[in-house]
């Protein structure tokens, strides 16, 4: 429970990490990670990425800009799901 003075927020857990997820045909997804937000990346020189929340992704879906990290408010990394060229990786920081 996050406690506010006005002045700071103390969270009641530091718990965190990271998923490298590796796109194997034409798809990856997150593992099953409990959490309150994720950020998602897509490297710079790696092929198009897209994602979709909750749901197989495909070319039709949120285009992940190569360099441009994006936060994401889910409850489970297994919600992210990825679409793209097989052997990019696509990197999940979540936060618990």
């Amino acid at each position: 429970m996050a406690q506010n003075d006005g002045k700071s927020i103390q969270l009641a857990t530091s718990k965190g990490g990271v998923e490298v997820l590796t796109i194997a045909d034409n798809v990856a997804q997150g593992a099953d990670q409990p959490c309150r937000r994720a950020w998602i990346y897509s490297p710079t020189g790696n092929s198009e990425a897209y994602y979709n929340h909750g749901a197989p992704a495909d070319a039709d879906d949120y285009l992940l800009l190569e360099g441009v990290e994006i936060e994401l408010p889910i409850s489970n990394t297994n919600q992210i799901n990825i679409y793209g060229t097989d052997g990019n990786k696509v990197y999940v920081r979540w936060y618990g």
